[in-house]
């Protein structure tokens, strides 16, 4: 309410702002990048996980966020002005 807690000072960071507005195409990708990571890298890189958690998280990190910020930009955005266009 105040904005004093420990969350809300974390979340009202200028990083969380940003991505704000990319959150619901993160909900929608992510699940798919994570299937597909996981049948088409790890199934041949077996070994990969066990060495490296944190790296492949990181990698399923970096590639849901950069295909969100694409899909955002190019799809949803052309979307919404041109419906905004049309029907206002």
């Amino acid at each position: 309410l105040y904005n004093k807690g420990f969350v809300s000072r974390i979340l009202n960071q200028n990083i969380f702002v940003y991505l704000a507005k990319y959150t619901y195409t993160i909900y929608i990708v992510h699940a798919l990048i994570i299937v597909s990571f996981k049948d088409l890298f790890l199934v041949t890189h077996k070994e990969l996980i066990n060495l490296h958690p944190l790296l492949c998280c990181l990698l399923i990190f970096v590639v849901v966020l950069s295909l969100s910020v694409a899909i955002y930009h190019f799809i949803e955005e052309p979307i919404v002005k041109y419906l905004k266009k049309k029907f206002l």
